[in-house]
């Protein structure tokens, strides 16, 4: 009965925390671009063509975003992929903060945002079949944390 109610009460807070919908933090959104018409301008009425996604393979973009807070994490170090059962696939280590992984489709990924100072935010994404927008903030990693919780906690006989 306890594990019921522990599991029950770990995810009423993980859907409460998913549906959360910050309105002060922007989600950035996929990059539309028009392709010129026949006099070389923008065509009035163009197909809207999405990038980076544009060849069809799935893909992960995202930016981290920190807190709001004071304390000094140094600049982003790097964004690690990692599969499920914590693999490394691939790292993005450039200075831009923005991401992109090609990856395979249906499967869900784990993303670690690491910074100089040695802060670390983490998320886990849904199954990924085209295009996903994932972020790595505060939210994504309490997200992802309570998903681990659960995992280690169905693999603990009461």
């Amino acid at each position: 009965m306890f594990r019921a109610g522990v599991l029950l009460l770990l995810i009423i807070t993980i859907v409460s925390i998913l549906s959360c919908n910050d309105s002060s933090t922007p989600t950035p959104q996929p990059t539309i671009t028009q392709e010129p018409g026949p006099t070389g301008e923008p065509d009035p009425s163009p197909t809207p063509v999405m990038t980076p996604d544009d060849n069809g393979t799935p893909t992960i973009s995202g930016v981290p975003i920190l807190p709001d807070l004071e304390v000094d994490t140094g600049d982003l170090a790097q964004v690690i992929l990692y599969d499920l059962a914590w693999n490394e696939i691939a790292t993005d280590t450039d200075s831009d903060p923005n991401f992109s992984f090609n990856v395979e489709s249906g499967n869900n990924y784990i993303l670690i945002a690491d910074y100089s100072n040695g802060v670390s935010l983490g998320a886990v994404t849904p199954s990924v079949t085209g295009y996903l927008e994932q972020d790595v903030s505060v939210d994504t990693e309490i997200a992802m944390s309570l998903i681990i919780l659960l995992r280690q906690l169905n693999s603990i006989s009461w």
